[in-house]
């Protein structure tokens, strides 16, 4: 509920609101395994941090409130034109400490730190929810503040480019410490929603598109690696599949997933014609269109540094193996089937692409100004 609010959101108080039903919702969740430590230890910190946020997201919106007298977001886009900042010198003040608090529930860095040990702590389907729920919404109500932001200031781009960088490249070096697949995938995460920032730092609708279609692939690629995980427990009904050596018995018992899960981390690095290439190929195409060459040249050196823990999961599937037997495994068939058609929409992507392209431009037109239209 509080993440459809999210979404519908037209008002700041609102989004403050909606915000705090959704992180207390999973405030909750992270420490519901009882008889974990990390799991409480994990809640704990994932709530300080998180009302640290919403303290600040609340001060910017009262500035916002105290110099404009409306927190009504289609009468901010109205008043937010270019001169607004020399007007009420506070404003810029107030949407950083915005920003800052969407910042960390997008975990970018250096706002995510919580991320690796909540992801660890967490039982894997609430782990689930918070790599994706939070961010779809977060991230959408986010897109609407794109026109005020634009207006402000000329500091943003420059900041978000060192905090674009900062995430693509801690996130992958931080994959490298791994052992359990859970910290993997939040510094996946964190890698991967540095990218999101793109539409922050140029202006024009192409790298709006770009990014919100790279979220969407990486939500499906995020289920596929989910479904394959929460796919097999042992009899006890214990997760066959926690740390990253375990990965080595999914081929001898089931190859077909296995080969499956390695389409799913070959389209996370981004190699064609797989489901990952487009999005970033978009990307780095609206980047070089918008003049920022050299961005995007350090940003695609940067995002090649994930590739590595990646191709690391591979090995351990294909190329490591274990002295003792393969433990026997109950399957989830609808996870089952999941993987099996997430695999199918991850080879044949190239074709809904136009369809998809489309409707993106289409839902976006009226985010943006007229003029950008």
């Amino acid at each position: 509920m509080g993440s459809l609010l999210i979404v519908s959101a037209k008002d700041l108080f609102i989004f403050y609101l909606a915000l705090e039903v959704q992180s207390f919702c999973f405030y909750i969740l992270v420490a519901s395994r009882r008889n974990s430590v990390l799991s409480g230890e994990a809640s704990i910190k994932y709530f300080v941090f998180g009302s640290l946020s919403t303290s600040l997201l609340l001060f910017g919106i009262a500035l916002i409130y105290g110099s404009l007298g409306t927190t009504n977001l289609n009468d901010l886009l109205v008043l937010g034109t270019p001169g607004l900042s020399e007007t009420y010198p506070v404003i810029p003040l107030a949407m950083t400490l915005i920003l800052v608090s969407i910042l960390f529930k997008l975990a970018i860095v250096p706002f995510h730190s919580w991320a690796p040990e909540v992801y660890e702590a967490s039982h894997p389907y609430v782990t689930g929810f918070i790599a994706t729920i939070p961010k779809v919404s977060t991230y959408s109500f986010a897109l609407q503040l794109l026109p005020l932001l634009w207006n402000l200031t000329d500091a943003y781009p420059f900041v978000l480019e060192i905090l674009t960088l900062s995430s693509v490249i801690i996130g992958g070096l931080g994959g490298f410490t791994a052992t359990s697949l859970m910290r993997l995938i939040a510094y996946s995460t964190i890698s991967t929603t540095g990218i999101l920032l793109i539409p922050f730092i140029t202006p024009d609708l192409e790298s709006l598109a770009a990014s919100v279609l790279y979220l969407i692939v990486y939500l499906m690629l995020l289920l596929s690696l989910f479904s394959f995980i929460l796919a097999f427990k042992l009899v006890n009904g214990e997760l066959v599949f926690k740390s990253i050596e375990d990965l080595r018995f999914a081929v001898s018992t089931h190859p077909n997933i296995a080969f499956s899960i390695c389409l799913t981390i070959f389209s996370l690095i981004g190699l064609p014609p797989l489901a990952g290439f487009f999005p970033k190929y978009s990307v780095f195409q609206s980047l070089v269109a918008s003049g920022d060459v050299f961005f995007a040249l350090i940003l695609f050196y940067a995002t090649t540094i994930p590739a590595y823990f990646y191709l690391g999961l591979c090995v351990e599937l294909y190329f490591s193996f274990s002295s003792s037997f393969a433990p026997v495994m109950q399957v989830n068939s609808i996870s089952y089937l999941l993987i099996a058609y997430l695999s199918i929409i991850n080879v044949g992507f190239i074709f809904a692409l136009p369809t998809v392209d489309y409707w993106i431009l289409f839902c976006l037109k009226d985010i943006l100004d007229p003029s950008l239209r």
